[in-house]
């Protein structure tokens, strides 16, 4: 249903299958677009935390508490104290004419870092001198 006034013209939001609203008995109309919208809602609502759920899930699993492995032979285990880096434990166990790079990437394969961060009190597997 659509007025006029004047030049402009407004066209009625409350009609059912191109019928006035108001003609039809209890509503039924508006009823059933009022459940099929929050339905629509509801798994569009679902959907997103199961997203946000599953990312969280993904991030935790990365940073788990579970211990690392024992120190195998060839192997020692160290405590990162303030200030120490990566790259300084590197260049203190490093194997006698290794690249200091290549001393790097291990003790971050080895103890699953994924970054060069490292926390005083945190364990890490080095290659014994």
């Amino acid at each position: 249903m659509s007025y006029k006034v004047g030049c402009l013209s407004y066209v009625s939001i409350h009609t059912c299958n191109g019928k006035p609203a108001s003609g039809l008995t209890g509503g039924k109309c508006d009823l059933q677009a009022g459940r099929r919208s929050l339905a629509v809602r509801l798994i569009a609502a679902g959907l997103f935390f199961l997203i946000l759920f599953t990312g969280f899930a993904i991030v935790q699993s990365g940073a788990s508490g579970t211990k690392a492995e024992a120190a195998a032979k060839g192997e020692r285990t160290i405590i990162v104290s303030s200030g120490d880096t990566l790259w300084e434990i590197a260049r203190s166990v490093q194997p006698e004419g290794d690249d200091v790079r290549k001393t790097v990437y291990m003790i971050k394969k080895r103890n699953g870092l994924s970054g060069s961060a490292l926390q005083a009190g945190q364990s890490l597997i080095v290659p014994a001198k």
